[in-house]
């Protein structure tokens, strides 16, 4: 009996389903393509190099470093140690004896004290010699103790010292300066408006200063 057209088109189509040699091959490719597909390398594996920042000349960044905390501490007297005590990280430029927790803690209250004493009226200006020889006294021993990571880098510690007195001098006049700007009679800034922008410059210049003084892990 001859095949139907029926018949003749489902075993077509059986055959249009049958697998062939080229199609396997094909799939395969694709799966072991899958299997073996490996993504992007991650640099967060132990083990594996990870990117590091472009090394600063060490001169340039003592004079940075040294600057920086100067100035913060023109601003604010005891702000500048304070970051500096409470820097986290390895670190050759901070010395071991302002990271001990007494001193630590220490000057976290007398930060936190001048934050709230900056802005009483009653206070003695920045500029008189009772508010700017701590700031001077405090920026040049701080110049001095992060001019160098290491011995034979950065810059001499009097020339640190030198450093962190004039941008501490140069802060406070700033300071003061933009104080009186900013209260004057034609102007809609209160003081405690004004202390407010001024304390995070402070914190802005602070912060900067202790990213330069920690150094990261070799590896």
């Amino acid at each position: 009996m001859a095949a139907t057209p029926y018949a003749r088109v489902g075993r077509r189509q059986d055959a249009d389903h049958e697998p062939r040699d080229s199609d396997e091959a094909l799939w395969g490719t694709r799966r072991s393509m899958t299997r073996t597909h490996v993504p992007c390398a991650r640099l967060d594996r132990p083990g594996r190099p990870r990117p590091r920042r472009a090394a600063m000349n060490p001169a340039v960044a003592a004079w940075a470093r040294t600057g920086l905390v100067g100035a913060a501490t023109g601003l604010r007297s005891t702000w500048g140690l304070a970051a500096i005590s409470w820097a986290t990280g390895p670190s050759s430029a901070v010395p071991a004896a302002v990271r001990r927790p007494r001193v630590r803690g220490a000057t976290l209250v007398a930060a936190m004290t001048e934050l709230v004493a900056d802005k009483s009226p009653h206070v003695p200006g920045r500029l008189s010699p009772a508010g700017l020889a701590p700031r001077l006294l405090i920026g040049a021993a701080l110049g001095a103790a992060l001019s160098r990571r290491r011995p034979g880098e950065g810059v001499p510690p009097v020339a640190g010292a030198a450093i962190g007195a004039a941008t501490a001098f140069a802060a406070a006049f700033a300071g003061t300066r933009w104080r009186r700007t900013a209260t004057g009679a034609h102007q809609a800034w209160t003081d405690p408006m004004a202390a407010a922008v001024e304390d995070i410059a402070t914190a802005a210049l602070a912060w900067i200063a202790c990213a330069l003084t920690t150094e990261e892990p070799p590896g």
